[in-house]
C-alpha cells in the first residue's frame, strides 16, 4: 500500500443545519404517548434531530457513502447488530476516540447533543414525541458547491461495476487534460454518481499518462503521484485562496481514485464518479505547492512505543511561507500526530486512525527563524523494528502541507522540511 505523496487541499469540516421539535423539546424526558394518547412508536423529537444533523448523510433511509444500515426509525436503533442493539453501538461509537462518529472530517457531537443521546440510551432508547412535521432533511450529505463554474470534468468513459461480495476497493483511472497556455486550478468540486457505495474520493497529478479504465490500485497511489484534492462525506468543494492557482502546465496527467465500500453487499451497483475543477488563465500572483513537516529518520523497537518531537527551524533565506491546508499522514502503527507553530494547530490527530485520515484547513504564516514542531507516536507490537518507509508495514511521519507561494529554488524538495528537522524523544508528561 503506497502513500500520497503530495496532499495539497484540505476538507471543510461539517455543515450546519436548521432544526425544530415539537413543543421545543430539547430532552429525551417528554417520552410519554403521541398526540391521541396512545403509545407512541415514534422516535424521540431531541435524538431525531441529533441524528439528522450528524448521521443520516450517510444513515438515511436508503444508506449511503457505505453505511451499512439506516438510522431513521426506532426500529432501526432497537435492531440487533454484532451482538447488540444498535443504539448501543451508536453510543459507543459517538464516545471512541480512535473510531468516533460522526467521522471526521465532521464535528463531533456537542456536548449536549451527546449527553441527551446518553440519557436517551440509559433509558432503555424509549419511544417518544416525534417532531412536527418531521426533521429538515437539511443537506444531502455532499457539501459540493463552489462560488466558481467548473469547466474541466476529470470522469472515465467506462463505468465501474462493484462486486457485491467486495466491500472495499480502491479503483483508479486517469484522464489527460491538455494545457495549450499556462493555467491555475482554483476549486475543486467531487461528482458524486452513486451515494451508496461511494466513500472517498482523492485526485493525484501524475508525471505520465495512466489508462482510462477503472482499476484496482493501492490506497495513496504511486510514489510519483501528488495528490492535490480529496474528498469524504462532510466534505465541500475546495476553493484556494484569491491570492493562489495550482499550475497546469503543458499536458495535465491527472488520475482519479474512489474508495469503494459496499458494507450491505449490494448487488448491480454501478458507478461513474470524478472530480470537477475550476481554471483559469487569468494567473494569480502565487503558485500554490506542497512541503511536508515531520521526520524520516526514526525506528521503533520491537514491542514497544516511541513518541518523538521534532523541531524545524525554518530557514533563512525563504520567503513567507501562507499554510492553506494540512495533511498528516502515518500508517498502521501510528498512534498520534500534530504539527504546531507559535501555538497554532497545524493539523492534528489525537487518536490516529490509518483508515479514516482527515484534510484539515489552515491558516497561517510562517516565516525565516520560526519553529514548526510535528510530533509522531507510534506502537509496534510485532517481533521487528519499524521504521521509515513507503509500504504499509514501514511507517511515516508526515504532515504534507499545502502552501504558497512556491518556492523554486533548485535546492528545494518537498521534503526537505522533514530532512532537516532535529528530533528528541517526546517527555514523558
Amino acid at each position: 500500500m503506497r502513500t500520497p505523496w503530495l496532499p495539497l487541499l484540505a476538507l471543510v469540516p461539517a455543515f450546519a443545519f436548521a432544526f425544530a421539535c415539537s413543543g421545543g423539546v430539547t430532552s429525551v424526558a417528554d417520552v410519554d404517548g403521541g398526540a391521541d394518547g396512545g403509545a407512541s412508536t415514534a422516535l424521540p423529537c431531541a435524538i431525531d434531530t441529533i441524528v439528522e444533523k450528524n448521521c443520516r448523510q450517510c444513515h438515511g433511509s436508503t444508506p449511503t457513502f457505505g453505511a451499512p444500515m439506516p438510522l431513521v426509525t426506532l426500529d432501526d436503533f432497537k435492531a440487533s447488530r454484532a451482538g447488540t442493539t444498535t443504539y448501543q453501538l451508536s453510543q459507543t461509537r459517538i464516545h471512541d476516540p480512535a473510531r468516533r462518529m460522526p467521522q471526521p472530517p465532521n464535528a463531533p457531537l456537542s456536548d449536549a447533543d451527546a449527553k441527551t443521546f446518553d440519557d436517551w440510551v440509559s433509558q432503555g432508547a424509549p419511544a417518544g414525541n416525534a417532531c412536527v412535521g418531521g426533521v429538515d432533511a437539511g443537506s444531502d450529505g455532499g457539501g459540493i458547491g463552489a462560488t466558481c463554474t467548473p469547466d474541466v470534468e476529470l470522469a472515465s468513459p467506462d463505468t465501474w461495476t462493484q462486486p457485491a461480495d467486495s466491500a472495499d476497493d480502491y479503483i483508479c483511472y486517469g484522464v489527460d487534460v491538455p494545457v495549450t497556455e499556462k493555467r491555475q486550478a482554483i476549486a475543486f468540486l467531487p461528482r458524486i454518481d452513486n451515494k451508496e457505495i461511494v466513500h472517498h474520493i482523492l485526485l493525484f497529478q501524475a508525471p505520465k499518462a495512466v489508462s482510462s479504465k477503472p482499476a484496482s490500485c493501492a490506497f495513496g497511489g504511486e510514489r510519483d503521484w501528488k495528490i492535490i484534492y480529496g474528498w469524504a462525506p462532510g466534505g465541500q468543494a475546495v476553493e484556494l485562496p484569491p491570492e493562489a492557482g495550482y499550475p497546469m502546465d503543458a499536458t495535465a496527467h491527472y488520475v482519479v481514485q474512489v474508495h469503494y465500500n459496499n458494507a450491505r453487499g449490494l448487488v448491480g451497483q454501478t458507478d461513474r464518479s470524478g472530480v470537477s475543477l475550476c481554471t483559469t488563465n487569468k494567473i494569480r500572483p502565487n503558485d500554490a505547492d506542497v512541503l511536508a513537516f515531520g521526520s524520516m529518520n526514526f525506528s521503533v523497537p520491537p514491542m514497544s512505543t516511541k513518541d518523538i518531537t521534532c523541531n524545524l527551524q525554518v530557514p533563512s533565506g525563504l520567503p513567507d511561507i501562507h499554510l492553506v491546508a494540512a495533511f498528516p499522514h502515518m500508517h498502521e502503527y501510528g498512534t498520534t500526530i500534530s504539527t504546531t507553530s507559535k501555538g497554532v494547530d497545524l493539523g492534528s490527530v489525537a487518536n490516529w486512525n490509518f483508515n479514516n485520515q482527515p484534510w484539515f484547513p489552515v491558516d497561517h504564516v510562517v516565516k525565516a527563524g520560526d519553529t514548526v514542531t510535528t510530533r509522531c507516536a507510534w506502537k509496534n507490537p510485532s517481533n521487528q523494528p519499524i521504521s521509515f518507509g513507503e509500504k504499509t508495514g514501514d511507517e511515516m511521519c508526515f504532515s504534507f502541507t499545502m502552501y504558497y507561494p512556491k518556492i523554486t529554488s533548485p535546492q528545494w524538495n518537498w521534503a526537505v522540511p522533514a530532512a532537516i528537522s532535529k528530533c528528541t524523544n517526546t517527555p514523558t508528561p
